[in-house]
């Protein structure tokens, strides 16, 4: 990716963040390129909206391809506002509780709410309230999505807008990390606070932690994009005053997440010039610093244009923790299971096992074919992983 593209596409959103001016860039850069960029990182309206009135940009044959683009994401942005509230409205008429989480309450920490593209609108309902809502929704147009059910999650489709009904908000534990997620958000119950009816929110406490697990999820499978960082800054800037920082500060030596929250922080600071809390004494480097930023900016939103996955940075974590001798954790690394296939190589979970052998012969031609480079940035990756203190 061109130094000069990703310079730019920074610095344009430090100044949205920012609410500042958006200067022309000093050297030439394609439209397209940043066109492109933007939608692989899902930032189109806010790129668009900072450098829509920038002369050298107008006479490009990509301008009304982008001004088009942002005009129809501004257009869905509402007609999503209006299916959660319809949602809301009919869980709220059933006595449903229920609790939005992740993009339908990050998006209204941004200066408007069509600035922050979302996907699935997730919702927290508890367990026992499951028959209730399928009962609730069996005679509306919000049709099950079983194509999108998981395990712990239901699916549901409103027209274009998906909807995912969590049971628990914390379905699986990360591999590279030994905090206990799944125990620890299981109360997730217990953290929530009223807005309106049945509609509660959670404590922003457990929300950022929440979060930041949540970019852990993504950053040791694929990765994840700009936008997941950007989401910080917005969300505490909102709920700076209220959030009790030692119960977050506890929250996260709890889950042994200092370290990465510090990382992660860093980063936004760095990138957008926030002002984000330090929670421990970990400093990332100049040049981890650097590296973290191409990572994340060559990867696109969910880290889909990474070429590999980061399963190599599982290798030394499992050599170091395992229970079982040398050779099974070696066994294990050459044979993964399906659902480490799964989440770190991009195998279909609903193809039958008897097929997961070609899964092996695929990674371990991918292995063979490494050019130096590639060795290079695994070297780089694992080093970023223990750095980022995910190797404790």
């Amino acid at each position: 990716m061109k130094e000069d593209l990703v310079s730019y596409l920074l610095y344009v959103l430090k100044c949205f963040y920012r609410n500042e001016e958006c200067l022309s860039p000093k050297t030439q850069i394609d439209l397209k390129d940043i066109y492109v960029f933007s939608k692989c990182h899902n930032l189109q309206n806010i790129v668009f909206g900072k450098i829509k009135d920038i002369e050298c940009f107008k006479n490009s044959e990509y301008y009304n391809v982008f001004k088009k683009e942002a005009f129809i994401l501004a257009g869905n942005s509402i007609t999503i506002d209006e299916d959660i509230n319809m949602f809301s409205n009919i869980l709220n008429s059933n006595n449903i509780s229920h609790t939005f989480f992740k993009g339908a309450v990050l998006r209204k920490c941004y200066p408007s709410i069509d600035c922050r593209t979302m996907g699935d609108v997730d919702v927290f309902v508890e367990k026992g309230d499951i028959p209730k809502l399928k009962e609730a929704l069996a005679n509306t147009k919000f049709l099950p999505n079983a194509k999108h059910d998981h395990s712990n999650v239901y699916a549901y489709k409103y027209y274009k807008t998906e909807f995912e009904i969590h049971e628990n908000i914390a379905s699986r534990n990360c591999i590279i990390h030994k905090g206990d997620f799944v125990s620890f958000f299981s109360n997730a119950d217990d953290n929530k606070v009223l807005v309106e009816n049945n509609t509660y929110m959670f404590t922003p406490e457990y929300h950022l932690v929440y979060l930041v697990y949540h970019l852990l999820k993504h950053f040791e499978r694929k990765g994840c994009g700009l936008r997941f960082f950007l989401d910080f800054p917005f969300f505490i800037d909102k709920y700076r005053e209220q959030i009790d920082w030692k119960t977050v500060a506890k929250w996260l030596e709890e889950l042994k997440l200092t370290d990465f929250c510090d990382g992660v922080f860093q980063f936004c600071n760095h990138i957008f010039g926030s002002r984000l809390p330090q929670f421990g004494n970990n400093n990332l480097d100049e040049d981890t610093m650097n590296y973290l930023v191409k990572l994340v900016c060559r990867g696109g939103i969910f880290g889909y244009y990474n070429t590999e996955s980061y399963h190599h940075k599982i290798i030394s974590w499992q050599t170091k923790n395992s229970e079982s001798s040398k050779l099974k954790t070696i066994f294990r690394l050459v044979f993964p299971t399906r659902e480490e296939m799964y989440h770190y190589h991009g195998w279909d979970i609903k193809i039958p096992l008897v097929f997961l052998p070609f899964g092996y012969i695929k990674r371990i031609c991918k292995s063979i074919f490494l050019t130096d480079n590639s060795n290079k940035d695994k070297k780089r990756e694992t080093e970023l992983i223990k750095k980022m203190g995910l190797d404790n």
